[in-house]
């Protein structure tokens, strides 16, 4: 597991990166070099496909029913997995993410 609530117990959390997060550039950096490739140009479209991708299938029970008075959003989780290989995995979307490092 790569989330907060089950990192933080290890002895290594924070080990490699604070709070065992590092921003798009610098996982760009890091790819590029081991795996020569782009995130920016391979993976980030994938992700934005699978968010997409979700929306366009549960939308509308995210949504429920449109009303014009209704002001209000949800923040929603997105956890992908990249195995050796780059290939990326939507593992789960949660509807209330700890947003807490």
């Amino acid at each position: 597991m790569t989330n907060d609530a089950v990192q933080k117990q290890s002895n290594d959390y924070g080990k490699f990166e604070s709070g065992n997060k590092i921003s798009y550039s610098d996982f760009e950096k890091i790819i590029q070099k081991e795996k020569g490739i782009s995130f920016y140009n391979k993976l980030l479209p994938k992700i934005k496909k699978r968010v997409s991708d979700t929306f366009k299938s549960a939308g509308k029970k995210l949504i429920g029913e449109v009303r014009s008075d209704y002001n209000a959003f949800e923040w929603l989780g997105f956890d992908f997995m990249l195995d050796d290989d780059m290939n990326l995995t939507l593992i789960e979307v949660n509807t209330n993410p700890c947003l807490e490092t």
